[in-house]
């Protein structure tokens, strides 16, 4: 999936931890997987009915998101992760937002 690996650099070049660093790459790979995480559990649930790396609309992936949140067993998943797969969440729209809002910044963050 394109969007997966293209969430993946995003991230990298993208994203900074709380202190300004940039984040590491065991940070990375567990928010890239805890979206198939959550696609998996949510699907198998019927909360959604694709996998998030293909919503390419903000609109419907908010929604999706929204659906999610409201779940029961993500929610419980969700504390015991210490609010990784929210984040992760929160991480995915933020770039596809910038993506397909002409905000993206691919390479050179808001240089480019």
């Amino acid at each position: 999936m394109q969007n997966k690996a293209d969430f993946s650099f995003w991230l990298e070049f993208n994203k900074l931890k709380t202190n300004g660093e940039p984040l590491k790459d065991s940070s990375i790979y567990k928010y890239v997987h805890a979206i198939d995480t959550i696609s998996k559990d949510m699907m198998a649930e019927g909360v959604i009915n694709r996998n998030i790396y293909k919503f390419a609309d903000v609109l419907g992936l908010e929604q999706a998101i929204n659906a999610i949140k409201e779940n029961k067993n993500f929610n419980i998943k969700n504390d015991t992760g210490n609010n990784m797969y929210s984040v992760a969440l929160e991480h995915y729209k933020e770039f596809i937002q910038n993506r397909y809002g002409g905000q993206f910044h691919f390479l050179f963050g808001n240089n480019a």
